[in-house]
C-alpha cells in the first residue's frame, strides 16, 4: 500500500474511533482503551516492519560491495563503492520504504496523542452531564 493511502485509510479510521456521541459517552470511555490498543499496536508493527528493512538495507548494502568488489578489475575504496552501490535501485526503493514508514510511524504518535486528549474530553463530557442532571 502507498504512503498517501495508507494515511488516508488511518485518517478515514481514526475519524470514525475519534467521534463522539453525547448520549453514549459512557460506552465510548468503555472503547477508548481497545482503541488506544489498535493503534498502538499499528504503530509498534510499522516500527517492526521499519526495523527489519534497516537490516534488510544494511544486509542488501554489504551484499553488493561483497559483489562489485568481486566484479570489478580495477581496485575502489569502499567508500567509493559505496557511493556507488547507494545510486542503485535496490537501495533506493529499500530507502524509499524506510521513509514512507518513518512518516506512517510519525503520523501513529500522532494519533496515539490524540488518543490522550479524547480520554481527558470524554471524561469532561461526562462530568457536565452530571452537573447538568443534579
Amino acid at each position: 500500500m502507498e504512503l498517501e493511502e495508507t494515511i488516508n485509510n488511518y485518517k478515514s479510521e481514526l475519524d470514525l474511533d475519534c467521534y463522539i456521541d453525547e448520549l453514549n459517552l459512557k460506552e465510548q470511555a468503555m472503547k477508548l482503551p481497545g482503541l488506544k490498543a489498535k493503534w498502538v499496536t499499528r504503530q509498534i508493527n510499522h516500527k517492526r516492519e521499519l526495523a527489519k528493512l534497516n537490516i534488510l538495507r544494511k544486509t542488501t548494502h554489504k551484499s553488493l560491495l561483497d559483489r562489485v568488489k568481486t566484479e570489478t578489475n580495477v581496485e575502489l575504496s569502499n567508500l567509493a563503492l559505496s557511493k556507488k552501490i547507494e545510486g542503485s535501485d535496490i537501495i533506493g526503493d529499500i530507502d524509499k520504504r524506510i521513509e514512507e514508514l518513518e512518516v506512517i510511524i510519525l503520523y501513529l504518535e500522532k494519533v496515539e496523542a490524540i488518543f490522550k486528549g479524547v480520554s481527558f474530553d470524554i471524561r469532561n463530557a461526562i462530568e457536565i452531564q452530571k452537573m447538568e442532571c443534579q
